[in-house]
């Protein structure tokens, strides 16, 4: 019963919440738009450029428009108010005259500043410029007052002092740590210290780099009381030391409540999979939040219920405390994830989905984080892997003839363990891997003459589909049982998906010694694990399910990406699920968790390959 109460109390609370977000919803603010009547031939595209605002944030205000607009249909143009600071007369400011020929581009160019900190700045939703506009450049070297706002990627650090700016700094070319502390003025010890990726990997053209810019003549008590008596300030103006989360998840309440209504057993609480599974999610999640405000971080929760339906993520858009938001977690499908990364990349929000997704959906929205690591980065650890394993095995690696990702895993695993020489200004190969390509359902002649009889043979499998790896799997025992091959010795590897499979016996799995890549998998094991799983218990009075262990390490990871706690920033976070270290998959792309575990199955233990 104590989980039916638990349950029936979480459902009640998120049915008030939705009833709130309802009517909230309804509340218009028409103080900031007026209206357009839509004329015969008319499109989203004209109407957006006619009025000079991004497209994207015309889809904001009117999120139908996606779908298509109709002649008589009324639409919302957004008012473009000017930055009240760009009006102030400020040494610390520099204007500048657009004159012919001149682009935001070359202007950018001629102050070393980033294109879009101009935009940020001016408020500027298009890149047109017109001759003689008078545009505003920022100069990050200010220390009057906070202006240098516009450089942080992210709204401020929860953590940091008043007086304390996060700036986020791509590394150009040919620059040096030297020179970047001379630039900021800031202790070459500080940005080492903030940024310990540095340590690892030194400085690299395009890495962003933290640097907590110290703001001179910034009296922190003369300001905290300042801020005290501003009785109504915007919160684009000032910062609040709050972070605003937006937890986005179908809980579809009004279904389960059916469900429920109409269950068999009145004593027993009916849910959808959805249902359940955001619940799990979003105990974790709140299992982190108490954790992290003991940590000194101040966090607002708000709870959004998509109830698995494209209408209302654009009803949620539309909430102007979701605009607020600081991080948004979710949506979880793929039609509601374009609506909301269009929305994080217009807003410069961060976001992240509990569950995975090609990192094609990454591409030109560097505001997304996936927590995944794709099969590509599997491949290309497993490489790095069978490079450092070279002598304790011949390698067999196997790819699937039929299947063009196959072929490209297999690519990948083969680069990675190739060493070359270079004599005489030529390059050699002195260790490769050779890919044999199977046809499934053909014998595999091929893979029996690369068998070494007196050495382990590691069958490495470049595919991820159940047909082919039942197919190697087969032909690998069936080899092990033949009379020219039963003295020599087979282990398996490949991704998760050869381990999971139910149409292994599990005593097979064992006698070849599976080992396997993983995005994520909980060692109920580990003390860090039964810690976790005694909080929730004590929290929830249940058993915490996998995505659990996923929400709490999703709100932790970006927390410790995004935000970290300025003493102990790195980007690296150790969780149950997966550990994760983000790094950005090429300019203006999202970030990929590259953190990927292997893994061995023998004496019937899972166990972790160092």
């Amino acid at each position: 019963m104590g989980i039916i109460k638990q349950s029936y109390r979480f459902l009640t609370a998120i049915l008030l919440l939705t009833i709130y977000q309802s009517v909230f919803a309804q509340i218009s603010d028409t103080s900031n738009y007026f209206n357009h009547e839509v004329k015969k031939g008319e499109t989203s595209f004209g109407i957006a450029k006619q009025y000079k605002i991004d497209l994207n944030l015309f889809f904001d205000f009117n999120p139908s428009a996606s779908d298509g607009i109709k002649k008589g249909e009324i639409l919302k143009i957004p008012v473009l108010v000017k930055d009240s600071i760009s009006q102030k007369q400020d040494t610390s400011i520099k204007k500048h005259k657009v004159i012919k020929g001149e682009t935001l581009w070359s202007i950018a160019k001629i102050y070393g500043v980033e294109v879009d900190v101009i935009k940020t700045y001016n408020q500027l939703n298009t890149n047109e410029l017109k001759i003689e506009q008078v545009i505003f450049i920022p100069n990050i070297l200010a220390d009057t007052n906070n202006i240098v706002k516009p450089m942080v990627k992210h709204p401020p650090h929860p953590l940091l002092s008043l007086c304390d700016t996060l700036i986020i700094h791509k590394v150009k070319r040919k620059e040096t740590l030297y020179g970047i502390a001379n630039t900021y003025g800031v202790p070459l010890s500080s940005i080492i210290k903030t940024n310990p990726i540095l340590e690892e990997k030194g400085l690299q053209k395009d890495m962003e780099i933290k640097i907590v810019y110290k703001i001179n003549d910034c009296d922190l008590d003369s300001l905290t009381n300042y801020f005290d008596t501003i009785i109504s300030v915007s919160h684009s103006e000032f910062y609040d030391n709050k972070l605003v989360i937006s937890l986005l998840l179908p809980f579809q309440v009004d279904e389960s409540d059916s469900l429920m209504a109409n269950g068999l057993d009145p004593s027993y609480c009916y849910l959808s999979n959805r249902t359940r599974n955001s619940m799990y999610i979003y105990n974790g999640i709140s299992l982190a939040l108490d954790e992290l405000k003991k940590k000194g971080y101040q966090i607002d929760l708000n709870v959004y219920d998509t109830k698995y339906d494209t209408n209302e993520i654009k009803n949620i858009i539309q909430d102007s405390t979701f605009k607020n938001s600081h991080l948004i977690i979710g949506p979880i499908y793929s039609k509601n994830i374009k609506l909301i990364r269009g929305f994080s990349r217009t807003l410069n929000i961060p976001m992240i989905t509990p569950f995975d997704i090609p990192n094609q959906a990454l591409f030109r929205y560097p505001n997304m984080y996936k927590f995944f690591p794709s099969k590509v980065t599997q491949s290309a650890e497993i490489g790095n892997y069978l490079k450092a394993k070279k002598d304790d095995y011949n390698i067999i690696l196997v790819s699937n003839k039929e299947d063009k990702k196959s072929a490209a895993y297999a690519k990948i695993i083969a680069e990675r363990f190739l060493d070359t020489i270079a004599v005489n200004d030529s390059v050699f190969e002195i260790d490769s891997l050779t890919v044999v390509e199977l046809t499934r359902g053909k014998p595999t002649y091929k893979a029996q003459k690369e068998i070494d009889r007196k050495k382990e043979n590691l069958f490495v499998v470049a595919a991820n589909d159940i047909p082919f790896l039942t197919y190697v799997f087969n032909d690998v025992l069936e080899l092990s049982n033949s009379e020219k091959f039963h003295k020599s010795s087979f282990t398996i590897l490949s991704f998760q998906k050869i381990f999971d499979m139910s149409t292994i016996d599990i005593k097979y799995k064992n006698q070849f010694n599976i080992k396997f890549s993983s995005s994520g998998m909980i060692d109920y094991n580990d003390e860090f694990t039964l810690d976790f799983i005694n909080n929730y218990q004590e929290k929830f009075s249940m058993i915490p399910h996998e995505n659990s262990f996923l929400g709490y390490d999703l709100l932790n990871s970006m927390i410790n990406a995004v935000y970290p706690v300025e003493s102990d920033n790195s980007l690296k976070y150790v969780g149950h699920y997966n550990n994760s270290d983000f790094q950005q998959i090429g300019i203006n792309n999202g970030f990929e968790n590259k953190v990927v575990k292997l893994f061995e199955y023998s004496d019937f233990t899972l166990k972790e390959l160092k």
